[in-house]
């Protein structure tokens, strides 16, 4: 068995890991966990993967349906799908296997080749397992078996007209088809893969809210919680739904067996959420009690969503759970809403707080939400400078990023400044006092990119720290995009400092031709030393790397930094704006390539991305998706 196997120059082949010489003890091993983790791919086709199928296809054929199902995923890649192909034979017989485990991953491995329909459709004829027949289903795309018997099959068949391609029956007949078959706990193993249950394919193709309706109004807890989640998928698609759905919500809220689901639903549902703001506050009341939980609770995720929709009835709960040192865990990117009433009700909880000797977690709660405000946040400033001598730290960091800089500052500057990712802090420092040396210090110790313009700022006072920066530009680019990143410090820190280019942009350009993210930090660079005012002679070299920056324009990594980097060297909006569409609407940099597109005056593009239905996927986890898209759309409306 796996005869040839040691043949293969399996180290000069790669998968999702490097090299690929461990391939050959894995599959001796079966080891189907780490075969899947380095061949299936995520988006690359890697060398290695098709070396591999003959002997995945051998261990398949030898009874491991587990295998059959790990060759049908391969075979869905077409790179792949030749070479799977090339072995059918040994694949087809599995139909026929006495284990209908086998006959089902078989009917899936053999429709992803296009190929085999007439040997699917004489096995339909025959079979008589229900978890075979659905695979068959899904195969063959046999609708018509929305009125089979079985749960599983009808399953499988509501699954395939979701994927029909056109719009999703709303035949009462139909949907009651469904719902019981969620009902009877029906599963599909084709779906084993992905990252949604049939279900959830199934509501997210079917407008209107029959379905849902239905679903919600199940006997079943387990199908209305169900369908609690798959209404959040619907709204992660359409800017329209939240209306249309969120009220289904409403029985759910008030059913204790249901009522975590619908909370959980709530926080996916963007501003839409207001509507049960009620709700959601008296579930709040009660994240005192669990906050020491590292759970994802209810009463943790109706606080997420109150700070999300700007309610201000988030305040109290957080204060209480702070002064027992439990802090909510807002995740970098959540959009924490700055309303007025919230903005007056955080100030009032500081002027409370004040004097109070044991308020200083409280008032770093307080103080985490006001720094996400930024600027909007600015009137906070007086309470914030009264509440520094409770907790110094985060309340210079808030101060710092309202962007209030004041002598009151300087003791938790300097705290700042000394801590990892302190540059910003060092810099403000330098800016009150003059003083370079800790903004130095912390750039030796800094984790590019930097903010932009802080290099700047200290210009020909970075001298002392230039030798040792010299040593990073070696006209070549270094192996991690961690080290290009410190390579393209380097390069700022000592064009700022010395004026000597030659060294430094040899290793940008360098840097530039890599491709991919190590690219996009070095186009961000060029972008940023062409808005910085560089000399005329700098920006005419920097032109002449136009080619380069064009051949970004299709990289998904690079491509709005390099729009962004030849827009700025000159280039004809016209000529950039489809590829920044192209990577708002592929997920890439979204929140960066909106703002290019404002900058570049694209009125009529940014109309279109207002006007539409279809949601914007911003950076984030998927829970914001809403939230994160309407965010985004008023400021692209606010443009307009």
């Amino acid at each position: 068995m796996l005869d040839g196997l040691d043949e293969v120059d399996w180290a000069a082949l790669t998968h999702a890991y490097g090299a690929a010489d461990d391939v050959p003890g894995l599959l001796r091993e079966a080891a189907l966990s780490e075969l899947s983790e380095r061949l299936l791919p995520p988006g690359t086709v890697h060398t290695a993967t098709a070396a591999a199928v003959p002997y995945l296809v051998e261990l398949a054929a030898a009874g491991r349906p587990e295998f059959v199902w790990m060759v049908g995923a391969l075979a869905e890649h077409a790179p792949v799908r030749s070479t799977v192909l090339a072995d059918r034979e040994r694949l087809a017989p599995l139909l026929a296997h006495p284990d209908p485990r086998m006959r089902e991953a078989a009917a899936y491995a053999l429709a992803q080749l296009g190929t085999e329909d007439a040997l699917l459709r004489a096995r339909w004829s025959q079979e008589e397992d229900a978890r075979v027949r659905a695979s068959l289903v899904l195969a063959l795309r046999l609708t018509d078996a929305i009125t089979d018997p079985s749960p599983t099959v009808r399953a499988a068949a509501a699954v395939a007209l979701a994927r029909d391609g056109t719009p999703f029956p709303r035949n009462p007949a139909v949907i009651e088809a469904v719902a019981t078959a969620a009902e009877a706990g029906a599963e599909v193993s084709w779906l084993h893969a992905a990252p949604a249950g049939w279900l959830d394919v199934v509501v997210r193709a079917a407008r209107g809210t029959a379905l849902l309706t239905r679903l919600v109004g199940s006997s079943s807890a387990d199908v209305r919680a169900a369908a609690a989640w798959a209404l959040t998928l619907r709204c992660q698609d359409s800017r329209s739904a939240p209306a249309e759905l969120v009220p289904l919500l409403e029985p759910l809220l008030a059913d204790p067996q249901t009522r975590d689901a619908a909370v959980a639903a709530l926080r996916r549902c963007g501003r839409a959420a207001a509507r049960f703001a009620g709700v959601l506050a008296e579930v709040a009341a009660g994240y005192p009690e669990v906050a020491a939980s590292r759970a994802v609770t209810a009463e943790l995720q109706a606080v997420e969503t109150l700070l999300l929709i700007g309610d201000p009835r988030w305040v109290e709960p957080v204060i209480r759970a702070a002064r027992d040192g439990n802090i909510p865990r807002m995740h970098a990117r959540m959009p924490v809403s700055c309303s007025p009433p919230v903005l007056e009700a955080v100030r009032r909880a500081l002027r409370d707080l004040a004097g109070d000797p044991g308020a200083g977690r409280a008032i770093e709660a307080l103080c985490a939400v006001l720094a996400r405000w930024e600027g909007a946040a600015g009137e906070a400033v007086p309470e914030l400078v009264a509440a520094l001598p409770s907790a110094p730290a985060a309340v210079t960091r808030a101060l710092l990023a309202v962007g209030h800089l004041g002598g009151e500052m300087v003791a938790g500057l300097r705290t700042l400044a000394g801590e990892p990712g302190g540059l910003a802090a060092a810099t403000a420092l330098f800016r009150l006092t003059g003083d370079p040396g800790p903004a130095l210090r912390a750039l030796l110790t800094a984790r590019p990119p930097v903010p932009a313009g802080i290099v700047a700022v200290l210009g020909p006072l970075a001298q002392p720290v230039v030798p040792g920066f010299e040593l990073l530009l070696t006209g070549e680019a270094a192996a991690s995009q961690p080290q290009c990143a410190g390579q393209l410090l380097a390069a700022q820190v000592v064009m700022a400092a010395t004026g000597d280019t030659t060294a430094a942009l040899r290793t940008v350009q360098a840097i530039l031709r890599t491709g991919g993210s190590r690219a996009a930090l070095a186009a961000a660079v060029v972008a940023e030393l062409v808005e910085g005012g560089t000399a005329v002679r700098l920006r005419g070299e920097l032109a002449t790397w136009e080619p380069e920056l064009r051949a970004l324009l299709d990289d998904p990594r690079a491509v709005v930094e390099a729009a962004g980097a030849l827009w700025r060297l000159g280039v004809p909006g016209a000529d950039l704006v489809p590829a920044v569409l192209g990577a708002i609407d592929g997920g890439s940099r979204v929140v960066a390539a909106v703002g290019l597109l404002r900058e570049m005056g694209a009125t009529a593009e940014i109309a279109t991305l207002v006007r539409r239905d279809r949601r914007i996927h911003a950076a984030g986890i998927d829970d914001d998706i809403v939230i994160n898209d309407e965010v985004l759309r008023d400021s692209l409306a606010a443009t307009g």
